[in-house]
């Protein structure tokens, strides 16, 4: 039997007791609230320490799925056999055509079907 103290009202009761004598307040509503609480803050930082041990694994994954969703795929084709126009293929094509060059206007040129877009 030991001598704990009401959250409520600061007297020292027993802490087998369901209520306090003082002020009512249920202390073994407190105690398993208490305790519940007290789990889950273990749990999640067992879940934390586990996340520090792993982290390359889960940037790995994060990085396939990002370069597998943003890849280009030609509008007429549905290609994914391209390549990128640079600006020195641009600045080429403008030297060598002038105004008429058509290079300037695309960013992509498609392997497959030839096309530019």
């Amino acid at each position: 039997m030991e001598l704990i103290q009401c959250p409520e009202c600061k007297c020292e009761i027993d802490d087998e007791k369901k209520l306090c004598e003082k002020c009512g307040f249920d202390l073994l509503l407190y105690k398993q609230a208490y305790k519940k609480i007290y789990e889950t803050k273990i749990q999640e930082l067992n879940k934390s320490e586990m996340a520090r041990e792993q982290p390359q694994i889960v940037y790995k994954t994060v990085e396939t799925q990002a370069n597998s969703v943003h890849k280009p795929r030609c509008p007429y084709c549905n290609s994914e056999n391209l390549t990128r126009i640079t600006s020195f293929d641009k600045a080429v094509n403008i030297a060598m055509f002038g105004i008429l060059g058509n290079k300037r206007k695309y960013q992509w040129h498609c392997n497959n079907c030839k096309t530019n877009w």
